[in-house]
């Protein structure tokens, strides 16, 4: 059985992931996204506490919907119950 998943490397799907996580975050807040991050030019930004719990959820949901189309984390690997680890 050939597995027909497009496996990308880890780094580069977590990058991609999250750039398609945070710029759906951006659209759906607006305006109010800036309440969601900390930070300043010079250190870098981060979430706060609600902005992560925001963020992680949008985060799954991308990487659900790669998913049902085969783009997958090439460290990832399928588990019976659906549940994806760590090779």
């Amino acid at each position: 059985m050939s597995d027909s998943k497009k496996r990308i490397e880890a780094s580069k799907f977590i990058e991609l992931t999250c750039d398609f996580a945070d710029e759906i975050m951006q659209k759906q807040l607006g305006d109010e996204y800036d309440n969601y991050i900390q930070g300043n030019d010079d250190l870098g930004y981060s979430y706060t506490e609600d902005g992560q719990d925001i963020f992680n959820e949008l985060l799954a949901d991308v990487e659900q919907f790669l998913d049902k189309f085969g783009i997958v984390n090439d460290e990832w690997q399928d588990l019976p119950n659906g549940w994806k680890m760590k090779m």
